[in-house]
């Protein structure tokens, strides 16, 4: 990394973007996410223009006229996460169900960035409300605002992730992540590793309906699954959209290359399967929003009359900067 002095102003990366988790997929889904195991039991367990930042001494990434935006070193973009989740699972006579919503402030730190475009971020969760209502109708609730008034052993479980760095990594200019440092064991952190900012922009010049993909290995962590590796592929599209002509609405879906290895796996790959779409503010080299989907029904999983259903939605935004 090149040396910053006291009067050089901190150096600004332009990389290509990815928004993201992501998941995306959100990580909200490992925490909260309830999940059935083989047996069928429920374990629950403001932002200037790009040429407002370039002044002496900065630090532009060569990228031609592909998709890029700007990072400046020790910048914290904070996203407002909110997710709702309906899963049921029914095997025998024994059904149930359960619903719940959970709203995050998420904040990605530019740690570091080079003259090639890269950068170092680092996730921090600065908010948590999460509320779950149970089979028996009971309603648990964890608020960060409130948590005199929250449920003892959620405070006790999601506490320590406040405040605290969740996942550290490094992107290329072409918004791929190279190298994950550091990883919260207790965050569960899947694809957060893999798109944290919900896209990957391409090398080649983009046009609008331009479409393009990008290949990843999904690997399921205890408890949500074996710890089996799975390949996937995200697909990306440009839309053509009556948005603002300075926003640009990426379509997004996620395909898997193989099948599931057992029964528990197949419940848990549906969660990392979303499709949805980015919007991206091509001035402010920021995605603003992401909407994202995913879920699915299994039958006879666990052998005849079993069923499993499980539905998500979640909405991004970018917060205004303090």
């Amino acid at each position: 990394m090149p040396a910053i002095g006291v009067t050089r102003p901190a150096p600004v990366c332009r990389t290509s973007f990815i928004l993201p988790s992501w998941l995306g997929l959100c990580f909200t889904i490992f925490l909260f996410m309830p999940v059935w195991g083989p047996s069928g039991r429920l374990r629950t367990g403001a932002c200037w223009p790009p040429s407002a930042w370039l002044g002496p001494g900065a630090v532009e990434a060569n990228t031609g006229d592909r998709v890029t935006f700007f990072w400046r070193k020790g910048e914290i973009l904070t996203y407002e996460l909110t997710q709702r989740t309906r899963a049921s699972s029914r095997q025998g006579d024994v059904a149930v169900e359960l619903s719940s919503q959970v709203v995050q402030q998420r904040q990605w730190e530019v740690v570091d960035c080079d003259e090639l475009g890269g950068a170092r971020l680092r996730l921090t969760l600065a908010g948590l409300r999460f509320q779950q209502q149970l089979p028996n109708g009971r309603v648990l609730l964890y608020d960060a605002q409130k948590p005199q008034d929250s449920d003892p052993q959620l405070r006790r479980q999601l506490e320590p992730m406040l405040r605290q760095p969740l996942v550290t990594l490094t992107i290329d200019a072409a918004g791929k992540v190279g190298k994950v440092h550091e990883v919260r064991p207790s965050a569960m952190l899947i694809t957060e590793a893999i798109f944290p900012m919900h896209v990957v922009w391409p090398t080649p010049a983009l046009s609008p309906g331009a479409s393009w993909q990008s290949d990843y290995t999904l690997t399921l962590r205890p408890p949500l699954g074996t710890g089996s590796h799975y390949a996937a592929r995200r697909h990306f599209r440009w839309e053509m959209s009556s948005t603002p002509s300075a926003l640009w609405r990426v379509s997004f879906r996620t395909e898997l290359l193989q099948p599931a290895r057992d029964s528990t796996d197949q419940m848990a790959l549906l969660q990392f399967q979303p499709e949805g779409e980015v919007f991206f503010d091509r001035q402010r080299r920021r995605v603003i929003e992401v909407r994202w989907r995913c879920g699915g029904v299994l039958e006879n999983h666990l052998g005849p009359g079993s069923r499993y259903e499980v539905q998500i939605e979640a909405e991004e935004k970018l917060l205004p900067a303090p």
